[in-house]
């Protein structure tokens, strides 16, 4: 189940765009892993890219079909998600599954070009973020810039990101 704040994308959205705006080329293919309510949607479709999404939650999906219709989006979970040739990996505010080794099996099928993380400042989430983080550079990435932001929301506001780009 999704937060019930995390229906409120703005200005996360906008935010995380900035941050990897300057990095996308047109035509590339962005998964939204574990989607929620894709709060790069708008922005990912308006650059000229391709966004692809999954989540388990349906009333998220069904809402992203018909706001954003010309994105592809599936109700599924990350265990079974659609992993495939993509050129930008978005991870916003999913570290639960982060240090899982169904996900770090998952890495090593893909290899995106960049990779956005984004978390809630939370004790338990940051420790996750920084051993994905680790995990990144020891795969061949660097990070690129990062930062701390408030994303505006009733709980877990202050949240913390990192761009991450391939080495190889």
């Amino acid at each position: 189940m999704i937060a019930p704040q995390l229906k409120k994308t703005e200005p996360r959205g906008s935010i995380l765009f900035n941050v990897l705006e300057p990095y996308l080329k047109n035509g590339d293919k962005v998964l939204d892993a574990c989607c929620g309510y894709s709060p790069l949607a708008k922005y990912i479709i308006n650059h000229g890219c391709k966004i692809i999404g999954f989540d388990n939650n349906l009333e998220a999906i069904k809402f992203l079909e018909k706001e954003h219709p010309s994105g592809t989006w599936y109700f599924l979970s990350y265990k079974t998600g659609k992993y495939f040739s993509i050129d930008v990996l978005l991870l916003l505010g999913v570290v639960h599954f982060y240090s899982t080794p169904e996900f770090r099996r998952i890495m090593h099928m893909i290899h995106p070009r960049i990779i956005l993380l984004e978390t809630a400042n939370i004790p338990e989430n940051i420790k996750h973020y920084n051993s994905m983080s680790d995990f990144l550079l020891s795969k061949g990435y660097e990070k690129s810039t990062g930062g701390k932001y408030d994303a505006e929301l009733e709980f877990a506001s202050e949240r913390t990101f990192s761009l991450y780009t391939s080495l190889t």
